[in-house]
């Protein structure tokens, strides 16, 4: 494997950071559930896999307003997925740029109801916390791959 949680870790702060103007701060493992909206994009070629994204509903409209300089009654949940779209598409792109190639990142997508938390590919999942509401970054590896965890 090519990166490492330290790296994940890394990239989301970055991301938080330079994208938001926000913290991403080491946070605990919680369960979510129903108030959980995760994006998330996949990585095929020399490696394949999935990088996602899973907000709580209030942080991933606060992001929204964020990113959009807008108040969060202005974000439709049209605008919220593009934003969290976005979030994981420059996670997983950071993530794709270290990998061998050729290596090929698809569009994001949203998935209201991924709750694959066990997957026995989960590579690396990390959980933190901006603004006080908890999201987590899961990095999981398809069928076949490296699952050892770096």
């Amino acid at each position: 494997m090519m990166f490492d949680e330290e790296f994940i870790r890394d990239v989301t702060r970055e991301v938080w950071s330079t994208v938001l103007g926000l913290s991403a701060e080491d946070g605990p493992v919680v369960q979510v559930g129903a108030e959980e909206i995760t994006s998330s994009v996949d990585i095929s070629g020399a490696w394949e896999g999935t990088v996602a994204v899973s907000f709580t509903r209030p942080l991933s409209r606060h992001i929204a307003a964020v990113m959009l300089a807008c108040p969060e009654s202005e974000t439709s949940q049209a605008l919220v997925e593009d934003v969290i779209g976005e979030i994981a598409n420059v996670i997983g792109g950071n993530v794709k740029g270290i990998l061998p190639g050729p290596t090929y990142l698809s569009l994001p997508r949203i998935e209201p109801d991924w709750v694959d938390k066990t997957s026995p590919g989960i590579v690396h999942q990390l959980w933190f916390d901006c603004a006080g509401h908890p999201f987590s970054v899961t990095v999981l590896a398809h069928q076949g791959q490296d699952r050892r965890r770096s």
